[in-house]
């Protein structure tokens, strides 16, 4: 557009709100000139008040301006957006002779004006086409005007274009030679005029102008002569010359529909990136989500773990920590940005001397190492996939070299962008002095073929039973040592019956060895273990224990060498041992409840030394207190029948509690009446211990002072779940957990506790234990006064 204006032969300024003249073509300096100002300064008085008018107003007005001899009608068009005003001369000293063509050039000016604004509306391109092609057949008082898009076949597309017969406008293909007008306008890369179609010489009228008798027309390219949009023409069914003002107003519109395309083009791509990005960063946000739960999951099943663990930052320490294998990651530059422990121990400091340092500042620890990692991180950045290799690291530890396999990975910002590299290092030196070994071992037996039959012997008369087999569908056996007679079966049933491998392992144990063992493979691992079930001969169930050596030959192909060893009495003693815990945390509660109750009737016996009322009274409360516990017990003793000793069921519990206390507290009173409406659950010690505390001192207390003097009425004990939102995590056996939060009220019918009262402020014991107590389950309590008492405690536990 700038360069469209530069080029015209008229002043053309644009003033701000400022009133200052931000620019000017060439023909413009003459106003420049006159007003004794340059670019950048203030304009006149007038001039000033009549942009602010124009600006203020949003509606354009023209006026006179005497430069020299000269006359000039100056037009002031509002640019809405800019706040800035746009000043277009026209010279009008020949007045009666220019008057038409001002008049012309006026609605020319104006259309690309209009043109403009319905650009800057940001309506649709079509739309803006179809309107710039009307306007452009208005301005110049002619019948037809098209856009033609050129296409990738060669051809023109009718985009758009005003006078021509219905159905024909987004429809109608021009042929593109350049026999044509169109295709000649490409070819010939000029404005193309022609004053009439029969005395043309240079191409043919196409079948469309042939069709509305088309006698004249113009036409200019559309876009960058390298790459066009199309052509825009202009005809009539008259023989008619057009001037080159026509031409130049034609070439303008033109401009302006490439500039206009150009930017809708530039627009639709920008938001297909953004869009790609956005979807970029789902598809990255939403794979950390992913992993976040995945870490969740696999430290949900740490019992109490999880409820110190306060953010991700405290997790990743934690868990690179129980990584028996030194881990670290430092960013491109070198710098560690983590490590854990381990790798802290084996360079010989504390994390916080690691962490933020370069490791060239640990020469003396890595020695050659570091050229051998420089040489690796170099490498993974530029194959981008993990590395894994070999690196000799002198440990802090002991003070000996150690051989390490270390694993390198990139890792990447949310954005995807590389930003550092991550490895984990594992100690191989036991395992190279075992290869070693091995290798020594074998040249030994090479040597000695006797020293081999003494060791298949030792073999064979081993519980210890070799194999070999080959990686493939079934796990073939290509060896098996004559001591598989412990099995019941014999060598031949493997190597020549056809008997593969896994028809001898559990059907239940099988998908898991099978799937365990090509994680192995495939990952690269040098070795492999598992402990699974397979059958005898006769059928018979047996554990066994696996260790297996993967290797690989030159060609590829995988070899499984390793043994078995059956471990089914080591599992017979495991299960015993698990009984025989049970049984002993069984014995635990029941002589915990066996005490408990013992210390209840010493408590009794105490209180009858005591003639006074108080003083029995508190011993009564704390028997009470001891009987609460010793009833939790003897719930657990109950569950425990069936493996759990951790919960208990709280409903049946708390049915006894309310009947003791009754029994306790109304002998030889009937009027008052005890309601429970309880939802059965079962819960943890830590929760059940403190809340059965709670219901006995608030109950004690409605039944001591709720109802004086004979009054009847009636306690009621409720307990329910009031919020359906579950945190699903791992529990101890099966594997799954919900939390939920319950609400506990206790309440009567009797006198009320008087408003002077503080419960929370008091010097009552019971009260004072309800508040303590309530505190240590993290729980809420609220006391609402009316017609009676009604105490409403919110708590959250963790339900198995």
């Amino acid at each position: 557009m700038e360069r469209f204006v530069s080029q015209n032969p008229d002043p053309v300024l644009r003033i701000n709100g400022d009133e200052r003249v931000i620019y000017s073509n060439k023909a413009g300096e003459l106003f420049l000139h006159e007003w004794n100002i340059r670019v950048g300064e203030k304009v006149p008085i007038s001039i000033g008040n009549l942009s602010k008018r124009v600006i203020s107003r949003k509606y354009p007005e023209k006026i006179q301006i005497k430069v020299g001899k000269r006359i000039y009608l100056a037009s002031f068009y509002p640019l809405e957006e800019d706040k800035q005003v746009e000043v277009y001369g026209f010279n009008i000293t020949d007045y009666d002779k220019l008057k038409e063509k001002l008049r012309i050039k006026e609605k020319q000016y104006d259309a690309l004006n209009q043109m403009g604004r319905i650009a800057l509306r940001r309506e649709s391109l079509q739309a803006f086409m179809d309107e710039s092609a009307n306007l452009t057949a208005k301005s110049l008082d002619i019948e037809y005007s098209n856009i033609l898009e050129y296409l990738p076949d060669g051809n023109f597309l009718l985009r758009a274009g005003t006078g021509w017969k219905p159905g024909l406008v987004g429809e109608a293909i021009i042929n593109g030679s350049n026999k044509y007008q169109a295709g000649y306008t490409l070819f010939s890369k000029i404005p193309v005029i022609v004053r009439d179609f029969k005395k043309e010489e240079r191409f043919e009228a196409p079948t469309l102008l042939k069709e509305h008798d088309i006698a004249s027309g113009v036409s200019v390219v559309i876009g960058k002569i390298e790459k066009p949009f199309g052509v825009l023409s202009v005809h009539s069914k008259k023989p008619r010359r057009f001037t080159t003002d026509d031409t130049y107003f034609l070439s303008s519109v033109a401009f302006l529909i490439s500039e206009v395309i150009e930017r809708r083009r530039a627009e639709e791509e920008l938001r297909q990136y953004k869009e790609r990005l956005e979807e970029l960063v789902k598809e990255r946000t939403s794979e950390l989500v992913r992993t976040n739960e995945r870490l969740i999951e696999e430290i949900s099943g740490r019992k109490r773990v999880e409820k110190d663990l306060q953010n991700n930052v405290y997790f990743l320490e934690t868990f690179l920590d129980a990584i028996p294998s030194p881990v670290f990651y430092r960013n491109l530059e070198g710098i560690y940005q983590g490590c854990n422990e381990m790798f802290a121990h084996i360079l010989g400091f504390p994390k916080e001397r690691v962490i933020g340092h370069s490791m060239l500042e640990f020469r003396d620890q890595f020695s050659k190492a570091i050229e051998i990692s420089t040489f690796y991180d170099r490498l993974l950045l530029e194959e981008g996939k993990s590395i894994s290799h070999e690196l000799k690291v002198r440990s802090a530890i002991d003070g000996n070299e150690r051989d390490f396999l270390v694993h390198r990975a990139t890792y990447s910002n949310i954005s995807g962008e590389i930003i550092g590299i991550v490895g984990v290092m594992l100690d191989i030196t036991e395992r190279k002095k075992a290869e070693q070994a091995l290798t020594d071992y074998a040249a030994e037996l090479e040597r000695s073929n006797k020293r081999k039959e003494e060791l298949e012997m030792v073999i064979n008369s081993s519980p210890v039973i070799v194999f070999l087999w080959k990686y493939e569908e079934g796990w073939p056996i290509e060896f098996v040592s004559e001591n598989v007679t412990r099995l019941g079966y014999e060598v031949k049933d493997f190597t020549s019956k056809g008997l593969l491998y896994r028809d001898i392992v559990y059907p239940e144990d099988l998908e898991k060895v099978a799937d365990e063992l090509n994680m192995y493979v495939e990952a690269g691992y040098s070795d492999y273990t598992s402990e699974y079930r397979i059958f005898t001969k006769s059928g018979e169930i047996r554990w066994v224990d696996e260790r297996t050596v993967i290797q690989r030959d030159e060609n590829g192909e995988i070899h499984l060498q390793g043994i078995i060893l059956d471990i089914t009495e080591h599992k017979k003693a495991e299960n015993a041992l698990l009984q025989m815990e049970e049984i002993r945390k069984k014995e635990i509660h029941h002589r915990i409840k066996n005490n408990l109750q013992v210390i209840s009737s010493l408590l009794s016996l105490q209180a009858e030394h005591f003639s006074d009322k108080k003083v029995r009274e508190s011993f009564q409360d704390s028997q009470n207190r001891v009987i609460s516990m010793s009833l939790i017990h003897e719930e657990l003793y109950k569950t425990g029948g069936i493996g759990n000793f951790e919960t208990f069921d709280f409903k049946a519990y708390l049915q006894k509690l309310a009947n003791e206390l009754f029994r306790s507290y109304l002998v030889g009173n009937q009027d008052i009446h005890l309601k429970l409406d309880i939802e059965s659950i079962f819960l943890g010690m830590d929760t059940g211990i403190p809340l059965g505390i709670i219901i006995n001192e608030l109950v004690s207390n409605s039944l001591k002072h709720a109802f004086p003097a004979g009054r009847k009425g009636e306690i009621q004990i409720k307990l329910h779940k009031i919020e359906d939102k579950k945190i699903m995590g791992e529990d101890r056996d099966t594997g799954r957990r919900e939390s939920s939060e319950f609400l506990l009220v206790v309440s009567d019918n009797g006198v009320g506790i008087p408003y002077n009262i503080d419960f929370r402020h008091t010097s009552s014991l019971g009260f004072q234990l309800v508040s303590i107590l309530v505190d240590q389950i993290e729980g809420s309590i609220e006391l609402i006064r009316g017609e009676g008492t009604e105490f409403r405690i919110k708590f959250r536990e963790d339900i198995y």
